[in-house]
């Protein structure tokens, strides 16, 4: 199982340096072979609401 934090989350979401990088290494996982925890929500959550984005 592989933690996903949340500046992978953001990077999948937000066009940074990483991005593809982030989403590569996603593509390349199983399915249901990562996890979020609950406190990564809230600081994606937390920083899309500073940055005034939305989720897409």
């Amino acid at each position: 199982m592989a933690y996903v934090d949340t500046s992978m989350l953001l990077a999948l979401f937000l066009n940074e340096p990483k991005t593809a990088d982030a989403w590569s290494w996603l593509d390349r996982q199983a399915l249901g072979a990562t996890t979020v925890s609950d406190w990564t929500l809230t600081e994606v959550s937390s920083a899309f609401g500073s940055t005034g984005s939305s989720m897409p």
